[in-house]
């Protein structure tokens, strides 16, 4: 758990779970039991890596065009909170400012807040750029949020990524797409990425991304197709189960209250007695026959 900047801050701890050191996948397995308001079996997460001008955003726009998917990017959300002028972002936009880094447990915390808020807007599957970064991240994500399903690593050659962004700069007014911040985020990617996709074995797709966009997602079709039909196959189970349940629920209520519609009935078919109050004559005559009675004298 990561130490709380401000002194007094009212954010509250991420809550986390051990990450299988197997990697196991079981749904029996604890490490990967549904940590967030949603279910990663039938909205699947899938993490985007990639270089600088690797083509991720092209790619999200199909997949979100196909599929059904949000892409969420930690930096947009970050951003948009700090917008917000909540306490929270007051707190963000101080260590900004500073020039510090977002603790990780505040990036969970709002990307699980988001993610949470999709779901309940009926998203089928989440997309996530930007995030993990470093090895360490990647574990506290699927400890804190849930476990991912597939990684797609658009690779290509680092010519290919500088080539691509400097024709990107001479269109688009992004302050970093210059040389020498380029050279910068490729060294920081390269020395990160490995070891952020290290300890997921196959969940990793290498796609090769120095093609054409269309091809390129025809590759990524081949990852998600399986995945997506995977999900909708355990949210139908799900709504299956759902369903059931409400049908045995609705058929112990009637089996209840054909029970008590025969205990009315029966209660209604029978005379009920009543205990009348003796009149002043029988009164009478009980304390008259009692007084005749003879006692035995004592001795």
């Amino acid at each position: 758990m990561e130490q709380k900047i401000c002194p007094g801050c009212e954010e509250p701890e991420v809550e986390k779970r051990p990450a299988c050191p197997l990697q196991c996948g079981s749904d029996k397995c604890k490490a990967y039991q549904n940590k967030s308001k949603f279910d990663p079996a039938t909205k699947p997460i899938v993490w985007i890596l990639g270089g600088p001008g690797c083509g991720k955003f092209t790619q999200c726009k199909k997949i979100m065009a196909k599929y059904g998917f949000t892409h969420l990017s930690t930096g947009d959300i970050i951003r948009a909170e700090v917008e917000t002028g909540s306490s929270r972002a007051k707190c963000l936009a101080s260590i900004m400012n500073r020039g510090g880094l977002v603790p990780n447990d505040f990036v969970l915390t709002v990307l699980k807040e988001a993610m949470e808020k999709k779901a309940q807007e009926g998203v089928r599957g989440f997309l996530i750029d930007g995030y993990p970064r470093e090895k360490s991240q990647g574990c506290e994500f699927e400890k804190a949020i849930g476990r991912v399903s597939a990684i797609l690593f658009f690779d290509a050659p680092v010519e290919s990524l500088v080539s691509r962004v400097l024709n990107r700069a001479q269109t688009s007014d992004r302050s970093d797409d210059n040389m020498d911040t380029l050279k910068l985020r490729i060294a920081t990617f390269l020395k990160h990425n490995q070891g952020v996709i290290e300890p997921y074995g196959d969940r990793v797709y290498r796609i090769n991304a120095d093609q054409s966009p269309e091809e390129i997602f025809v590759e990524v079709e081949k990852v998600l197709d399986p995945i997506v039909a995977e999900a909708e196959a355990a949210e139908a189970a799900l709504q299956e189960a759902r369903a059931n349940q409400m049908s045995e629920a609705m058929l112990a209520f009637k089996k209840s209250e054909t029970k008590l519609a025969g205990y009315r009935s029966l209660s209604l078919d029978q005379p009920v007695k009543v205990n009348k109050p003796p009149s002043r004559r029988e009164s009478h005559n009980k304390m008259k026959t009692g007084s005749n009675h003879k006692r035995t004298p004592s001795r």
